[in-house]
C-alpha cells in the first residue's frame, strides 16, 4: 500500500512539472517576438552605414547612433520629404525609436513637416516607422522653396567672408530680423518661422543658425539643456559651432537684446554667448550633455575683434573710445568689451565709474565724432560672471 501510495505522489508531481513548464513554454511563445528576432540576428557591428548627401551636412546626432539606428535613420531621411505613410524600417525598441527620431529632427533643419511624435507598426516580418505630419505635401513644398530663397539670398552677402565672418553675419541677421515668440506656436520652433516669418522660439533662432551654417559649409549642430534666466530655470536650444578645428557654444537667442531671459534692452546684438566655452556657458546653462569639448577662445567674438583686454591703462581706453565712436556714427546704441581676468575687471570698474574716466571717455567721443548726434550720458550693465561691460549711449 506504502508503495501505491509513493507511486502516485511521484506521478503527481511529474504531472504537475510537466504542467509548469509547458505553461512557461507557452508563456515564452507568448512573448515571443520575431521581427525582433530577425532583426537582432542580423550582425549589425559588422555593417558600415554611410552618411547619406541628403538632408543636413553636418550629422552630429547620426554619428553618435548604433549602426541598426543609421539603418533606419537613413531609410526615413532618404524618402521623408515625399511625406509618405510610413517607411520600413528594422525593429526599434521605444528607446532605439526615440534616438532616430530626435537625431532625425536635430541633425536636419529642413524637416520642419514632421510633428513632435511617431510609432512604429508591424506586419508579418516588415516594421514601418509612421510619422506624424504639421502640414500637406504642397504646403511643404511652398514653404521649403520660401525658405530656400530666403535662406540663399542672405548666404549671397557672405560671399567674400571667412567662417567666422560668415557666422557672425548669420548670429546678427538672426537677431537683427526675427522677433523672440513669447508664446510660440510649432512654426516658431522652425527655421521656416525664423527666417520667413521673421518670428521664433529659442529653437527657430538655433535652427535657423544651423541652416545657414549648413549652407555656408561651417560645422554646426543644436543642442539642448536647462537655462537659468531672470524668469527662473527653461528648457533651452542653442548651437555648438566648429571653426579651424575648435568648437564653441553659441547661443543666438541669448544674444538677442530683446529676449526674455537676457533681459536687456538695446537696438542691435550683443556677443557674450558668441563662440564661448564649456565653463562659460555653464554659468548660465546646465544638463547638456556632448562628446566635443569646447575649451578654445581663439573665435570669440572679444578675441577676434580686439576687443579681450589683458590690462586697462591708455591703449584700452583710446580702443573704447574708437569703440563708441564706432556706435555712435553708425546709430548702433550699445558697445561691449571683455576682460581676461578678474583684476584686470576690477581694475576697469574702478577707473571708469569710481575715478570717472567714463566721462573722460564721452567727451572725446563727442569731441571726434562728426554726426549730428552726440552722448548725453552713458549707462552700463556688469556681467560679473563673463567680465563683460556693456555701455549704453544715451543720446542729446
Amino acid at each position: 500500500m506504502k508503495k501505491i501510495c509513493s507511486f502516485l505522489i511521484c506521478f503527481f508531481l511529474v504531472c504537475s512539472l510537466a504542467a509548469c513548464e509547458a505553461e512557461n513554454i507557452i508563456v515564452k511563445i507568448k512573448t515571443f517576438n520575431l521581427v525582433e528576432y530577425m532583426t537582432e540576428r542580423v550582425d549589425w557591428d559588422s555593417k558600415v552605414i554611410e552618411e547619406l548627401k541628403t538632408g543636413g551636412r553636418y550629422k552630429y546626432y547620426f554619428n553618435r547612433l548604433s549602426n541598426k539606428e543609421k539603418q533606419a535613420y537613413n531609410n526615413v531621411l532618404s524618402v521623408i520629404e515625399n511625406l509618405p505613410e510610413s517607411v520600413a524600417v528594422p525593429y526599434l525598441n521605444p528607446e532605439e525609436l526615440t534616438a532616430v527620431f530626435e537625431a532625425l529632427l536635430y541633425d536636419n533643419p529642413s524637416l520642419f513637416f514632421l510633428g513632435r511624435g511617431c510609432t512604429t507598426t508591424t506586419n508579418g516580418l516588415s516594421v514601418q516607422f509612421v510619422p506624424q505630419y504639421t502640414m500637406d505635401a504642397a504646403e511643404y513644398n511652398r514653404r521649403i522653396r520660401l525658405l530656400t530663397q530666403k535662406a540663399e539670398e542672405i548666404l549671397s552677402k557672405t560671399a567674400d567672408k571667412d567662417p567666422f565672418e560668415k557666422e557672425l553675419f548669420f548670429h546678427d541677421y538672426i537677431i537683427e530680423n526675427c522677433a523672440y515668440a513669447f508664446n510660440s506656436t510649432p512654426d516658431d520652433c522652425t527655421a521656416y518661422g525664423a527666417l520667413v516669418n521673421g518670428k521664433a522660439s529659442c529653437e527657430g533662432y538655433s535652427k535657423a543658425m544651423q541652416l545657414l551654417s549648413d549652407m555656408a559649409e561651417i560645422d554646426c549642430f543644436i543642442i539642448t539643456g536647462v537655462a537659468s534666466g531672470p524668469g527662473g530655470n527653461e528648457n533651452h536650444m542653442w548651437n555648438i559651432v566648429g571653426l579651424d578645428g575648435d568648437f564653441y557654444h553659441l547661443d543666438v537667442t541669448w544674444d538677442d537684446p530683446v529676449s526674455p531671459e537676457s533681459g536687456e534692452n538695446g537696438d542691435g546684438p550683443i556677443y557674450t554667448y558668441f563662440n564661448i566655452t564649456d565653463e562659460e556657458i555653464k554659468i548660465t546653462h546646465s544638463q547638456f550633455f556632448k562628446d566635443i569639448v569646447c575649451s578654445s577662445q581663439k573665435e570669440n567674438y572679444f578675441t577676434k575683434k580686439g576687443l579681450l583686454f589683458n590690462s586697462f591703462n591708455n591703449s584700452e581706453k583710446a580702443k573704447i573710445v574708437a569703440l563708441v565712436k564706432s556706435a555712435l556714427d553708425t546709430g548702433r546704441k550699445s558697445v561691449e568689451f571683455k576682460f581676461s581676468d578678474q583684476n584686470v575687471y576690477n581694475k576697469a570698474l574702478s577707473s571708469l565709474f569710481i575715478n570717472g574716466d567714463i566721462y573722460t571717455i564721452m567727451r572725446k567721443v563727442n569731441t571726434l565724432s562728426s554726426g549730428e548726434n552726440s552722448i548725453e550720458s552713458l549707462s552700463y550693465i556688469r556681467k560679473d560672471d563673463f567680465k563683460i561691460l556693456e555701455l549704453y549711449l544715451i543720446l542729446d
